[in-house]
């Protein structure tokens, strides 16, 4: 019986262990996946801000082909002179 109870007590903390790894792998898929989350959110916020970079560089440029935007630059320029 003694024997018997060695293996249940060797084995206890065996399966303790198994469990705590197995926990402890579980909240790293789960903080991987997170992280995962973050970065294509991340990704997707900086894919849309070049888009709206890139469509105000088209309005600045449009604007100047107007003649608008230098004029309004030497407007500001002569109000902080001024």
């Amino acid at each position: 019986m003694k024997r018997e109870e060695k293996k249940t007590l060797s084995q206890k903390p065996s399966e303790e262990l198994e469990s705590l790894l197995v926990k402890k792998q579980e909240e790293f898929e789960l903080e991987k996946i997170a992280a995962l989350g973050k970065k294509s959110k991340n990704v997707k916020m900086v894919k849309n801000l070049k888009l709206e970079i890139a469509r105000l560089k088209t309005w600045i440029r449009e604007t100047e082909l107007k003649g608008v935007g230098k004029g309004q630059e030497e407007l500001v320029l002569s109000e902080v002179e001024g």
